[in-house]
């Protein structure tokens, strides 16, 4: 995406993410099939606590089977900023818990992305729940000079 459509599209839209990605089973038992269910409990008890007014949000999310994958977004700062507040206030809380009452973190290389992994949903549930005017774009990826669209 170049500069200027960016642009273009957030001045109709308030956010860009890429294209939902849907899968057979919900995104609460796809997480589950790879970090088990522990993290995704805690992760629901603390924005219960701490941010009680996304647990609606985060639920609904957890029972579909769709996604804004891969945590590519781009926005204005303002609402960026409430973003990370809302992500990183959830994370920063549950990352000590994680690595106490499990071993995912300590596992390898890709279980050290359980963070990333967890915050997937929470992009659809900040959108939701603060209900976000949002743009979808397909997602590209390289891979070995070619393009592979998802």
């Amino acid at each position: 995406m170049k500069r200027n459509e960016a642009i273009t599209i957030l001045s109709k839209h308030q956010v860009i993410v890429s294209e939902k990605t849907f899968i057979s089973k919900n995104i609460a038992d796809a997480q589950a099939d790879g970090l088990g269910r522990e993290p995704i409990k805690l992760i629901r008890e603390i924005i219960k606590t701490k941010s009680p007014r996304y647990l609606e949000g985060y639920d609904e999310v957890m029972s579909s089977s769709e996604l804004h994958p891969r945590n590519m977004f781009v926005m204005k700062k303002e609402l960026f900023f409430d973003y990370c507040d809302f992500v990183f206030g959830i994370l920063e809380e549950a990352e000590p818990l994680l690595e106490y009452h499990t071993n995912i973190i300590k596992n390898g290389v890709e279980d050290q992305r359980v963070l990333g992994y967890l915050a997937e949903p929470l992009l659809d549930t900040w959108i939701s729940t603060n209900k976000i005017n949002f743009y979808e774009l397909p997602l590209r990826q390289r891979e070995m000079g070619a393009i592979k669209f998802f």
